[in-house]
């Protein structure tokens, strides 16, 4: 399953990065994977920051818009920062 966050990224568990069910943050635009727990800046201005803290802003405002099971994947994500 994915999840469209922004034209620029997604949360997946189809990706390779993925283990045990886990989602990642990937970058469409090089196919990067990110877990929750390192540190990336997604856009400029956005600072260096756990991806965990840069998709709850991004779920912060989408969230209304996604199905109840792309928020239960996206909110998966984030609650693995918790656990790391």
């Amino acid at each position: 399953m994915q999840v469209q966050l922004t034209l620029s990224y997604i949360v997946t568990t189809d990706h390779s990065a993925s283990s045990y069910g886990q989602p990642v943050l990937v970058n469409l635009g090089d196919e990067m994977a990110y877990a929750p727990s390192d540190s990336v800046e997604l856009y400029s201005g956005w600072g260096r920051k756990p991806a965990a803290l840069h998709v709850q802003r991004i779920f912060d405002w989408r969230q209304r818009q996604l199905s109840q099971g792309e928020c239960t994947l996206v909110e998966s994500f984030i609650k693995g920062f918790a656990t790391v």
